[in-house]
């Protein structure tokens, strides 16, 4: 049987283990349903915001007609994905 100290539960968000007294999980900073439930339920169900860390990815290829173009926004702690969108274009832009 393991105690509180060492038991670890699973991310609604990221599915990352990690202590189960912990408030949020370190990998995604989603709310522990174990310690907050209604919390946890409200990011769930898109209510809150879960602290996500955008990175651009370019996975653009080359082939016989030209080049396919594949932008978006990976999040570096989860799996979450987004578009790019017309607010992301700046001065920091990615060049040709």
């Amino acid at each position: 049987m393991t105690d509180a100290n060492t038991a670890t539960t699973l991310c609604w968000h990221c599915s990352e283990p990690y202590p189960i007294g912990d408030e949020s999980c370190p990998a995604c900073n989603a709310t522990n349903g174990n310690v907050n439930p209604e919390q946890a339920q409200a990011e769930a169900k898109g209510a809150g915001n879960v602290d996500h860390e955008w990175k651009f990815q370019d996975d653009s290829f080359d082939h016989a007609f030209g080049t396919e173009r594949v932008h978006y926004f990976a999040c570096a702690h989860c799996e979450a994905t987004r578009p790019v969108e017309a607010g992301d274009f700046d001065d920091n832009w990615p060049e040709d």
